[in-house]
């Protein structure tokens, strides 16, 4: 599969462009600085996500989308990972590339059952992101693409286990984490199997 990356010099989304490459798929990966893929061979699209012309360009002649869009740990007002999905998605439907997976954050699930101290703290330190989170999602939802939203619980380094929850629609119980190459191991997976087309998931151990 023709994949293009988004987010893809860090985090999940470099994590995404390993296991990608390990199971033999053409890999497109976007960057504003490429120098954290020396070595990987992979095709690299230089570029802003907020950069229309530039997004358009990354996702022509691709077969599936991969978006990690990232904004750090600042709680400021934001828009980027909206905006910048928003962008993804209207260059998807000029190309006709209907498969995409997206990446948001337990944040944006409106869950009964939500942990109360997550709740309480986490909303309030970092409840912009999740605000734009929202955002992200709802317009994924709206896209009329075959997209499906990951969740993933609280990130570590940690090697991947290839052993994890997968929960529609809320979180998983537990302790909460997962490894970042777990994350981009369901990613990868789901890219092909399309189990949860049109749903949003939530992973945790």
């Amino acid at each position: 599969m023709r994949v293009v990356v988004f987010g893809a010099t860090r985090g999940i989304g470099l994590e995404v462009v390993k296991e990608l490459v390990a199971q033999g798929h053409a890999v497109r990966a976007f960057a504003r600085d490429p120098s954290a893929l020396a070595g990987l061979p992979v095709e690299v699209a230089h570029g802003d996500v907020l950069r229309p012309e530039t997004v358009r360009a990354a996702v022509a002649g691709m077969e599936a989308v991969v978006s990690a869009l990232g904004q750090g740990t600042s709680n400021a007002p934001t828009t980027h990972m909206s905006e910048g999905t928003a962008a993804i998605l209207a260059a998807m439907k000029e190309h006709g590339v209907e498969r995409g997976v997206f990446v948001t954050s337990l944040g944006a699930c409106d869950d009964p059952d939500e942990p109360f101290l997550f709740r309480f703290f986490g909303r309030r330190m970092f409840g912009n992101i999740f605000a734009d989170h929202r955002r992200l999602e709802a317009n994924v939802r709206a896209s009329g693409t075959a997209y499906t939203l990951v969740r993933p619980g609280a990130l570590t380094n940690a090697p991947g286990k290839g052993t994890y929850r997968v929960c529609r629609d809320r979180r998983a119980r537990g302790a909460n984490t997962i490894a970042r190459a777990d994350v981009a191991h369901f990613i990868v997976r789901e890219l092909v199997a399309r189990e949860h087309v049109g749903e949003a998931v939530a992973l945790g151990y």
